[in-house]
């Protein structure tokens, strides 16, 4: 847990405040990809009245955890909550945490990482409306969040190298290209997963999940490379629930199956 405490009559306010709002425009979303800091609350105190006001985000409770060792992936279930100061109800958000490890290939090893054996690459998929704080765009993080907008429906998370402003990652670089290279089969590995843990759930569950697929195009050629092989794999796996005449539940690969119109239904 992390609490800072602002007194509103520090001797330099404009530390203060800018501090206070730094603190207090931090994305919900940065704690998801935080393994130690599982809470963070900014009071702002008026040592004159008794009134204040807090704002906080914490990760009130982790479930369904799993591991797969044949693939070096586990999976797990956050909740995360915000309150901000000028809200009476705290708002949560579910996000079905996909990390998975791939080892380093020697052309990928740069200066700097030369002792790191392993890629390690986190996606999270929101379930219900997304906490924003500001944005509901999703971002790339690279541990904190950069300004890369991705259009993905689900959010990435890994050690990249920033340029020097930190906004972006670095395009031309060797060690991102191998977690760009990686991600497709991640989130292969965590799109087949989350379908499989509720195969059991109304279609109507199922059809949410097909909202995590990418795709709108994104502004960065690097992520639309990674959705276009993304596509091209999925197409040949089975992951479009069928109607079947059975009990058990089909599922059919996106080039075999169609759509019947309601008027045949009723034939």
């Amino acid at each position: 847990m992390l609490c800072t405490l602002l007194n509103s009559f520090c001797s330099l306010n404009w530390i203060q405040e800018r501090l206070s709002h730094q603190l207090s425009t931090i994305h919900p979303e940065l704690l998801l990809f935080l393994s130690k800091i599982k809470q963070l609350s900014v009071l702002e105190a008026n040592t004159l009245s008794e009134n204040a006001t807090v704002s906080g985000i914490s990760i009130s409770r982790e479930t369904e955890y799993e591991t797969r060792n044949d693939i070096d992936a586990e999976s797990y279930v956050l909740y995360l909550s915000a309150h901000e100061h000028n809200e009476k109800v705290r708002t949560e958000c579910t996000y079905y945490m996909w990390k998975q490890r791939f080892p380093v290939k020697s052309e990928n090893r740069v200066e700097g990482r030369k002792e790191i054996e392993e890629l390690v690459i986190s996606l999270a998929f929101p379930h219900g409306e997304r906490l924003k704080r500001g944005t509901s765009s999703a971002r790339v993080y690279a541990f904190l969040s950069t300004e890369m907008i991705t259009n993905f429906p689900f959010i990435i998370q890994a050690d990249f190298l920033l340029s020097p402003s930190t906004e972006t990652i670095i395009s031309n670089n060797k060690w991102n290209h191998g977690f760009l290279n990686c991600f497709p089969m991640a989130f292969n590995f965590a799109f087949s997963s989350l379908l499989k843990s509720i195969e059991e759930s109304p279609r109507s569950t199922i059809a949410t999940v097909l909202d995590f697929l990418p795709i709108r195009a994104s502004p960065f050629p690097e992520l639309n490379i990674v959705r276009k092989t993304i596509r091209d794999e999925l197409v040949k796996e089975h992951i479009i629930p069928c109607e079947s005449f059975s009990e058990k539940r089909a599922f059919g690969r996106p080039i075999e199956v169609g759509r019947l119109v309601p008027f045949v239904r009723s034939l």
